[in-house]
C-alpha cells in the first residue's frame, strides 16, 4: 500500500521541502491503513536532513493535519512512534482506475473523520478499504489530476503488458 501513499504524498502542497520530504519519506514506509513509523536514524538516512529539521518538519506534518501521532508505540523501549497519515482539509485527492475492477479507488489516506470514525469499529480481514471514489465523495471536492494505478510486480507476468487508462475529472477549484 505504500505505493498508494507515496503517489498521493507526492501530489501534496505543503508550502516546506523539508516537510514534503518527509512526507514522501512516511509515506514510502505507510501500511496499507496509512499507519507509518520510521526511526530517526533512518529518516536521517532517507532524506539527508539533520534531526533538528526533521523535528520541524514533522511538527509542521502534524500542524497541517497530514500526520496524527497515535497512542501506539514501537522498540524495546517502546520509544518509536507510530503516525496515522491524513488528508486534511484542503489536501490533493488522488484516485485512480482499479483494471481489474475498473472501479475508482481512491489513492489518498483517511481524512481525520473517518480515521476517528474508524477507530470505533473492529478491524476485519474481510473487508477491503472503502473507496472515495464510489459515491463517497463529492466530484467538487476532487482537486488533484489521477494517477493511473500500477500493477504490482509478479513473475509470472513477465512481459505481459497492462495498459492502464486514468480517470480524468475536470471539475471547479473551489476556494
Amino acid at each position: 500500500m505504500s505505493g498508494y501513499a507515496h503517489q498521493w504524498a507526492k501530489r501534496q502542497r505543503v508550502g516546506d521541502s523539508s516537510a514534503k520530504t518527509l512526507l514522501k519519506t512516511y509515506a514510502n514506509w505507510a501500511a496499507e491503513d496509512y499507519s507509518t513509523w520510521v526511526t530517526n536514524d533512518e529518516l536521517e538516512l532517507d532524506t539527508e536532513l539533520n534531526i533538528q529539521t526533521i523535528r520541524r518538519a514533522r511538527n509542521k506534518l502534524i500542524e497541517l493535519g497530514y500526520l496524527l501521532e497515535t497512542d501506539k508505540r514501537l522498540g524495546r523501549t517502546q520509544s518509536i512512534i507510530i503516525y496515522q497519515m491524513l488528508a486534511p482539509a484542503g489536501a490533493t485527492i488522488v484516485q485512480s482506475v482499479d483494471p481489474r475492477s475498473g472501479k475508482t479507488i481512491s489513492l489518498s489516506p483517511p481524512t481525520l473523520e473517518e480515521y476517528a470514525a474508524k477507530r470505533g469499529e473492529k478491524s476485519s480481514h474481510s473487508k477491503s478499504r472503502r473507496s472515495k471514489g464510489d459515491g463517497n465523495s463529492s466530484p467538487s471536492n476532487i482537486q488533484g489530476l489521477q494517477i493511473p494505478l500500477q500493477a504490482p510486480p509478479n513473475p509470472m507476468l513477465k512481459g505481459v503488458k497492462f495498459h492502464l487508462k486514468p480517470l480524468q475529472i475536470s471539475t471547479p477549484r473551489l476556494l
